[in-house]
């Protein structure tokens, strides 16, 4: 009998959710980029560990939702603590306690079951702004609280130790070699919608999205076409780029990460189209897969 269950982690956006879970698992499996609301949907990253299976939960993180996506998105974070039997809240120490803590703390307080907090980013604050964030933490909604740092992994050893001895005993829910829900089909598009967020400027991230028109694994190659989608025809130039310049850029950054989820060679074909308003479209929305109807 081993140790075995699913831990909802919860945070702002931008608070380094995708990177602890990704540390944690040993794997990547969420993007990770510097822009807030990354992470669009909940997807699992399996931990196998001696006697020990931890299903980590990534949300979205929490915001004030101004769009159909945005309420999905945090249909997506609420929804992951149904069931769980942890939580673990992120805080991002280099920004403090404001209105997403506050509402986030008022809401895992009713939960029955145990929830952590990790205070990240303590390797970029002072000793004394860690102790005041500490400060203002409310004690009684946690089980213990842990001041970590995802990037470096500084104290993540010791908040591992004490999510899993916390897990109920119980059978392994996923095989040892399966580490991700997530389809090739979704991680791809994922993976080109982290590329185009590390080199696209502060206005058009948000209303990028990544539809994946084919994959055709081939006997050498896999050959793979995506659509980037732009809410605004004045994005569609800046995501091309001068002599399309931004678009190649963003193809050459993924073809490596896809090239290491496939295995084996890849051949990228990206495309942009302009989809007005597409974050408030339900069509649009389970086109690019974030919602079944």
């Amino acid at each position: 009998m081993e140790h075995s269950g699913f831990i909802a982690v919860l945070g702002r956006s931008n608070a380094g959710k995708s990177t602890l879970v990704n540390r944690l698992v040993g794997q990547k499996v969420a993007i990770v980029s510097p822009k807030v609301q990354t992470t669009r949907s909940r997807l699992m990253g399996i931990y196998h560990g001696d006697g020990v299976q931890a299903v980590f939960l990534d949300t979205p993180g929490v915001h004030t939702a101004k769009n159909r996506l945005g309420r999905f998105m945090m249909q997506e974070a609420w929804g992951a603590l149904e069931g769980c039997e942890l939580a673990l809240v992120l805080v991002d120490a280099t920004r403090g306690i404001l209105e997403e803590e506050e509402t986030l703390f008022a809401r895992v307080k009713a939960l029955k079951t145990p929830v952590f907090c990790a205070v990240n980013k303590c390797d970029a604050v002072s000793r004394e702004g860690l102790i005041d964030v500490l400060a203002r933490l409310p004690g009684e909604v946690f089980a213990d609280i842990f001041p970590i740092s995802a990037r470096t992994g500084e104290g993540v050893p010791a908040l591992s130790q004490a999510l899993y001895a916390a897990l109920p005993e119980g059978p392994a829910y996923f095989p040892k070699d399966m580490y991700t829900d997530q389809p090739e089909r979704r991680m791809a598009a994922e993976i080109i919608r982290e590329q185009a967020l590390l080199h696209l400027r502060e206005e058009v991230p948000h209303g990028i999205g990544v539809e994946i028109e084919k994959i055709v694994p081939e006997k050498e190659i896999t050959r793979i076409e995506a659509m980037l989608i732009v809410e605004r025809a004045g994005h569609k130039g800046i995501v091309i780029g001068k002599g399309g310049g931004m678009l190649r850029a963003i193809g050459e950054g993924a073809r490596m990460e896809l090239e290491a989820l496939f295995g084996g060679q890849v051949y990228l074909k990206l495309f942009v189209k302009v989809r007005e308003n597409w974050r408030d479209s339900a069509a649009a929305l389970k086109d690019l897969e974030y919602t079944s109807d």
